[in-house]
């Protein structure tokens, strides 16, 4: 899609709009690729993915999403837009806030800052959902901290970190693309402000799906086995349940 056409559709169509649109295009455009073709210097897709199914870190999260179904539930606070609460929380939502760094996104209910805590509420939260957020915030220790200090008691957080992957493009990033992390680095972190017992990590991703996730293919691409394999080793995608007590 020439850019043009793609930074006037961004500026006159809600993103509901506009993201479905935008995937369908590029699916349309993108053509099967083998695997043993993969030694090359440029990559399959420089978008995740996206043009070609579903972004193999995107079937992670959601599969974390899943398995945490139950703590999406009363007042939640997501970041830019309310997908995931709307997937996953459903009726158990009572209120669903979007936390959003700049005023003008017609869905975010809060224009706040995670790495300063401006604008975001104290101890109302049940259950933050932070998606795509944390590595494009240079302070992302000041972020998790203001994580801790929104949620109510026994409010959770549920978080994704990348491990594995490409730097996301400078004019596609809203504030930033600073940090890349490591299972130890997660708990550490989350650890210095909520309690080890309360803090669980997980990870996903091995050699193969590390390899075509950095190539762009999309989960659609690989096998459920490829997919579920999990080695430590090669940690393309960290999450985080953390409970505040």
């Amino acid at each position: 899609m020439p850019a043009s056409l793609k930074g006037t559709l961004k500026k006159i169509v809600s993103p509901a709009i506009y993201r479905p649109f935008l995937t369908r295009w590029r699916k349309l455009r993108a053509k099967p690729v083998a695997l043993e073709s993969l030694p090359r210097l440029n990559p399959i897709s420089r978008i995740h993915g996206l043009e070609r199914g579903t972004p193999i870190d995107r079937y992670y999260i959601e599969q974390f999403l899943t398995a945490h179904t139950s703590d999406i539930k009363g007042r939640t606070l997501e970041m830019a837009d309310p997908r995931y609460t709307r997937q996953f929380g459903g009726a158990k939502v009572s209120q669903a806030d979007v936390l959003h760094l700049v005023a003008g996104n017609p869905e975010a209910t809060l224009v706040g800052d995670l790495a300063t805590g401006e604008g975001i509420p104290t101890a109302v939260f049940d259950c933050l959902i932070v998606i795509n957020t944390l590595f494009l915030i240079y302070e992302v220790r000041a972020a998790i901290a203001h994580c801790y200090q929104a949620l109510k008691s026994g409010g959770v957080l549920l978080a994704h970190f990348p491990g594995i992957c490409q730097r996301i493009p400078e004019d596609e990033a809203w504030s930033g693309d600073y940090w890349r992390f490591t299972s130890q680095s997660v708990r550490r972190l989350c650890e210095e402000f909520f309690p080890r017992d309360n803090v669980n990590v997980e990870v996903y991703g091995n050699v193969l799906v590390a390899t075509a996730f950095l190539h762009g293919l999309a989960a659609e691409e690989l096998n459920q086995e490829q997919l579920d394999y999990r080695d430590r080793d090669y940690e393309m995608l960290i999450t985080v349940r953390a409970v505040k007590p």
